[in-house]
C-alpha cells in the first residue's frame, strides 16, 4: 500500500504541463538563436519568472550582436545585463 501512496503523488507532472513565463519563452528563442554560434558559449543564460539575466565576458561587437537578439522583448519581462566588457572596440 506505501507504493500504491507514493504514486498518487504525482503532481510534478502538472508543473511541467504549465505554459512557461514569458521570460523562460525568451530564453528558449535566445538559445535557439545562439545555437552553434561562438556567443553561445560565451554567454550565461538564466530566466526567472519576470527576468532574463546574461552574464559573461564579451567584447563590445559582441555584446552588440546579443543586444540586436533582443529586439524584441515581452511586456513585464527585464533584461538583467551582467556582461563584463572585455577588449576595445572591434
Amino acid at each position: 500500500k506505501a507504493l500504491a501512496s507514493d504514486k498518487a503523488i504525482a503532481p510534478q507532472q502538472s508543473a511541467h504541463a504549465e505554459t512557461p513565463s514569458p521570460a523562460h519563452l525568451l530564453e528558449s528563442k535566445l538559445r535557439a538563436e545562439l545555437k552553434g554560434k561562438p556567443l553561445a558559449d560565451k554567454v550565461k543564460i538564466q530566466a526567472t519568472t519576470n527576468a532574463l539575466a546574461l552574464s559573461g565576458s564579451l567584447s563590445i561587437a559582441e555584446h552588440r550582436e546579443l543586444l540586436g537578439h533582443l529586439r524584441t522583448v515581452p511586456a513585464g519581462v527585464r533584461i538583467i545585463d551582467d556582461i563584463d566588457l572585455a577588449g576595445g572596440v572591434e
